[in-house]
């Protein structure tokens, strides 16, 4: 031996070189599969984030609703306000419509819902019907 390695064969040399591709190509689909996941799952976490605030403002617009409900039955002249639930402003009207009143409840822009309310002697009105408009 004169000091020289011996030269590879190149079939050898290809299997390597074949080898090396498959590992970037392994590594690159990996890659893509692990962002595409991350991106969905950030997209799920904005839909659910947007989901909870449309939840809390349809409760809120409820309880505007309730209040209001316990307001009547004290003071029938009740025209409705402002309050602030949380993070979030309901404004509730109430508007005179025949015997009862119709209260529309607007909770931050984002879940509207109004009520039908019948007077009852002695007691708060009673919810004749109720729709989520928004």
């Amino acid at each position: 031996m004169n000091g020289h390695r011996a030269s590879r064969s190149p079939a050898r040399s290809a299997t390597r070189g074949f080898s090396l591709v498959w590992a970037l190509v392994l590594l690159v689909m990996v890659g893509g599969v692990a962002s595409a996941s991350v991106s969905r799952l950030k997209a799920m976490r904005g839909d659910e984030v947007v989901d909870e605030a449309d939840v809390a403002a349809v409760l809120a617009a409820d309880g505007a609703v309730a209040t209001a409900r316990a307001r009547l039955a004290r003071d029938p002249a009740f025209a409705g306000g402002t309050a602030r639930v949380g993070a979030i402003d309901v404004v509730t009207t109430v508007v005179r419509a025949g015997e009862g009143w119709v209260v529309t409840a607007r909770a931050g822009g984002v879940a509207t819902v109004e009520a039908r309310l019948a007077p009852v002697a002695g007691q708060a009105p009673a919810l004749g019907a109720w729709r989520r408009v928004r």
